[in-house]
């Protein structure tokens, strides 16, 4: 980093589930109907569903860092400013179901989207708001809590672009804190098919050469 507005050119990342685009198999369609469409409008109360199964899979998944009851949940806004008062937040829902089963201390929803950006999920791979977008349409709120841990909270991580400009954010205004960032579900838009729903993983989000890299 180089100034206070400058991004990450790196971020480590957590996901549970995933989904396949445009997968023809039963697990890629069931993917895309069960899990992305459920997380999506949050039926039939999937995400408390899957922050269960989470629970019971946590051990051993290679996640256990990015939760516990000393870890602070930052939820990831949505694409748009929310202007209906209890419009469905999936971020913030995320964290509440988190918090419920002890894999999270409070929520902290410091951050916030200022303006709207695309759906990166309709836009061409040309033309896909980029982290530096995401990060000038965010502002966060200071907090008087300096966290010894904090993990955001997202619905979706495609390419990565959101995760890492929020955790960017977010690590400017707490320079001292283990800040990490999680989404429920991670597009795999790479490959065919996907072989199975409940596959955690670890891994990174990096910029190199202007563009933005997940792996796995």
């Amino acid at each position: 980093m180089t100034n206070d507005r400058a991004l990450l050119s790196e971020i480590t990342y957590g996901a549970f589930l995933a989904y396949s685009p445009r997968g023809q198999t039963r697990v890629s369609i069931d993917s895309r109907r069960i899990v992305r469409d459920g997380v999506k409008h949050d039926t039939p109360h999937i995400i408390r569903k899957a922050v269960e199964r989470l629970l019971h899979i946590l051990k051993g998944s290679g996640l256990e860092g990015f939760f516990g009851r000393n870890v602070i949940l930052v939820p990831v806004p949505r694409r748009a400013p929310l202007r209906v008062k209890n419009a469905l937040w999936p971020g913030k829902r995320i964290c509440e179901e988190l918090v419920k089963v002890g894999l999270g201390r409070e929520i902290l929803p410091c951050l916030e989207r200022k303006r709207a950006v695309p759906k990166s999920a309709y836009a061409q791979p040309g033309v896909r708001p980029d982290p530096q977008v995401h990060f000038d349409s965010m502002a966060l709120f200071p907090a008087v809590m300096i966290p010894e841990k904090i993990t955001l909270v997202d619905d979706f991580v495609t390419r990565g672009s959101t995760l890492l400009a929020g955790t960017s954010h977010v690590q400017h205004s707490f320079p001292d804190t283990e800040v990490n960032a999680f989404a429920l579900v991670r597009t795999r838009g790479l490959i065919p098919e996907i072989e199975k729903i409940v596959d955690p993983c670890v891994g990174r989000i990096w910029i190199e050469g202007g563009r933005i890299h997940r792996d796995p």
